[in-house]
């Protein structure tokens, strides 16, 4: 009897120590993501005046050439960066592909870019290329998706923390505001909208 009671207080005692790990676990993570994505928006900040993407010169996941010239008539364009292993990005393409259509062109185009393309190298990797289209066909998507080139690529690492990123981008191709995550349709439906203002 006596022992049965030890052994149930040494059961209890491991899994309030238990409990209490997983629950200092949860607020680091939480306090982590915060912190991260707060840098990420600062990152932002102090790029605003990079010409990135003033000067695109690019091929979408076809393999066709795509320039600031297919952009000169739109008042505000979204870059969503993104990557073929972050299951946000994904998760939100449906209702990327449903933003694309609301606007007219003039006003509004969503344009993706997938930032794991290349490996440690600097190489393009034609089966991740193979499989972001996949990804994408999967998902319904229709709207321009581009592989971005190295200049892209150092941009990147020095702007985005996490991923999906997304940069509003005005005629000018001057970066006028960017987000970090993902949201739903009338979640970007309003973000856009306020934007357009």
């Amino acid at each position: 009897m006596q022992k049965m009671k030890k052994d149930r207080r040494m059961c209890t005692s491991t899994l309030k120590f238990i409990g209490i790990g997983i629950a200092a676990a949860i607020f680091i993570l939480t306090f982590s993501f915060s912190y991260a994505w707060g840098e990420s928006e600062k990152l932002v900040e102090q790029r605003r005046n990079s010409d990135v993407f003033a000067t695109i010169d690019l091929e979408d996941f076809e393999g066709q050439p795509f320039s600031r010239d297919n952009l000169a008539d739109t008042k505000l364009v979204a870059y969503n960066i993104w990557e073929t292993t972050c299951p946000a990005c994904l998760g939100e393409m449906g209702d990327l592909e449903k933003l694309s259509k609301e606007y007219d062109p003039s006003e509004f185009r969503l344009v993706g870019m997938c930032a794991d393309m290349y490996d440690k190298d600097g190489k393009l990797k034609p089966s991740q290329l193979e499989k972001g289209k996949q990804l994408m066909k999967d998902a319904g998507v229709t709207f321009t998706n581009l592989v971005p080139d190295q200049g892209f690529m150092d941009y990147f690492r020095s702007a985005v923390v996490g991923f999906p990123t997304t940069f509003f981008v005005d005629k000018e191709g001057k970066v006028v505001n960017a987000t970090c995550g993902s949201k739903d349709y009338e979640e970007w439906k309003q973000y856009v909208d306020s934007q357009l203002q």
